[in-house]
């Protein structure tokens, strides 16, 4: 039976406002620091407001550029940014209008996304209609297994140790570790210095692209330090609440932790609030959420997967199971 909690404190997750009634240094303008970025925009504005509690900074998250409205808006609020961190670039606000004032001062910062901890975890869309599956994240095994017609106990079964090693799941560190240097260089940032403090904590992902408030502290003090900030903050908790840990959560299945000899492996998924606890009952509810969306058996788009490789590995397999 499919076992769903969700807590109080979730349904009113917000972050804490760091203490921001110290007094602007004498002599020191008080700065008005703007931060876009994607899901991480308001972890990190928070984090940034803990390194510099002199200053007002306000999170705005980047708007679709297609909304000519909200655009405008964006671009506005802008204008009297003495700082701006951005996850794009400076030139992509230019093009829609902005002009930024000679003292203004641009910082890019990446986005953390790390595959190697939730090597199952995909995109999907149906290839009737082309929208993607209401649960944003998928499996990509149950995935394959609803297109081949399986059954979710059958589908269960192919969820272990030897699946997962012919897949490649357990060889995405290196892969993963390089994409994430190549942002933090794109951005100027000390990566060996930010992937040392996050990997002392262990898992340092809620998903691919959701990290724990651990990882985006880190990714602010990064930030600080380049921006200004004395050295001697690096080493300071800045005891965030963890925003992100309200919305979906991935599991490290049990095998991957062993791999990378982590604690805390289990098969719980939280998606949209809700907890399924165990395999049967996330696969019931996946199977129940692509039925409920009308997704015919082998209707199923799997985004950034090798489909063929998925067959090779998962069709005897499924095979034996039945």
């Amino acid at each position: 039976m499919e076992y769903l909690v969700q807590t109080v404190a979730e349904k009113t997750a917000i972050l804490p406002s760091p203490n921001t009634t110290k007094l602007t240094a004498p002599g020191r303008k008080k700065r008005l620091i703007i931060v876009s970025s994607n899901c991480q925009t308001g972890g990190l504005s928070a984090a940034l407001q803990a390194c510099f509690p002199e200053d007002r900074i306000i999170p705005l998250p980047l708007p679709a550029s297609e909304d000519s409205e909200t655009m405008a808006d964006f671009i506005s609020k802008l204008e009297n940014a003495d700082i701006w961190v951005s996850l794009r670039e400076r030139e992509w606000a230019e093009n829609f209008g902005f002009k930024a004032r000679p003292c203004l001062k641009f910082h890019r910062v990446p986005s953390i996304d790390f595959r190697a901890f939730h090597p199952d975890l995909c995109y999907a869309r149906s290839v009737v209609d082309g929208k993607f599956t209401t649960d944003n994240y998928n499996s990509a095994i149950a995935a394959w297994a609803y297109n081949n017609g399986l059954e979710t106990k059958d589908t269960a079964m192919l969820f272990n140790r030897d699946t997962y090693l012919r897949l490649g799941y357990f060889h995405l560190w290196e892969h993963s570790l390089q994409e994430l240097r190549t942002a933090f260089n794109a951005c100027g940032l000390d990566f060996p210095r930010y992937i040392l403090a996050v990997k002392r904590n262990g898992l340092f992902m809620h998903s691919i692209n959701h990290p724990t408030v651990h990882a985006i502290e880190e990714l602010a003090k990064s930030l600080a330090a380049k921006m200004g900030a004395p050295p001697s903050l690096l080493q300071r908790d800045l005891k965030l609440g963890d925003s992100l840990i309200s919305g979906a959560v991935w599991p490290l299945y049990p095998e991957i932790a062993d791999h990378y000899s982590l604690p805390g492996g289990c098969y719980d998924w939280k998606l949209r609030g809700l907890w399924r606890q165990g395999l049967d009952a996330y696969l019931d509810h996946a199977f129940r959420a692509y039925e409920s969306q009308q997704i015919p058996r082998n209707g199923l788009e799997i985004l950034n997967r090798d489909g063929t490789l998925l067959t090779k590995v998962l069709g005897p397999l499924a095979s034996n199971s039945r």
